[in-house]
């Protein structure tokens, strides 16, 4: 499922969420960034959230992202069977 910017600017007039999350590999980092940045500036009340495997290991540098309010960071758990 893809979202163009127009799309999702008609969605949260809608439905004035209070968070909008973005899930990012690192092939599409920087289009995200896009549309984040242009989400927030339209909607400043919304909390920007990234995750995803490219958010995961470069929390730091995704943070450095003013419009980015918060990352969640994938944590494998592992089984060992015997």
């Amino acid at each position: 499922l893809t979202v163009d910017e127009i799309n999702l600017k008609e969605l949260c007039k809608d439905f004035n969420p209070d968070y909008a999350g973005f899930s990012v590999t690192s092939s599409l980092f920087s289009e995200a960034l896009s549309l984040a940045g242009k989400l927030k500036k339209d909607f400043p009340k919304i909390k920007i959230i990234f995750g995803g495997s490219h958010p995961s290991i470069e929390v730091e540098n995704v943070l450095k992202h003013e419009f980015i309010d918060f990352v969640v960071k994938i944590i494998h758990i592992y089984n060992h069977r015997e």
